[in-house]
């Protein structure tokens, strides 16, 4: 289901076509990657990803950091998510490189 990250799309992009979305349970957690064609605002291409990961599997847990800890602490970080997996899994290719730009 992608249209809970849709919200997570800047304005200046404009969806084309359909999300794709991809959920993989990842030890005691899961691990959710929906990408996005978009257009910005000069018709250029790109394609998003918006990156989720969450602490527990078990709904329980899973809605307990939804409503009492992610509004205090903005929920998961793409760069968290992508150093969790490079630290357990040191041969992953992610198909990408990591960089930090200032903005």
């Amino acid at each position: 289901e992608t249209s809970l990250h849709l919200d997570n799309i800047p304005s200046a992009y404009r969806v084309q076509g359909e999300m794709l979305s991809v959920k993989s349970h990842y030890m005691q957690g899961n691990v959710q990657f929906t990408m996005a064609k978009v257009l910005d605002d000069r018709n250029q291409n790109f394609v998003l990803l918006d990156c989720d990961m969450d602490e527990h599997s078990n709904i329980i847990l899973h809605l307990a950091d939804v409503f009492f800890r992610y509004p205090f602490t903005g929920g998961t970080d793409p760069v968290d998510i992508h150093e969790f997996i490079a630290f357990h899994d040191p041969e992953v290719n992610f198909g990408y490189i990591l960089t930090a730009q200032m903005l």
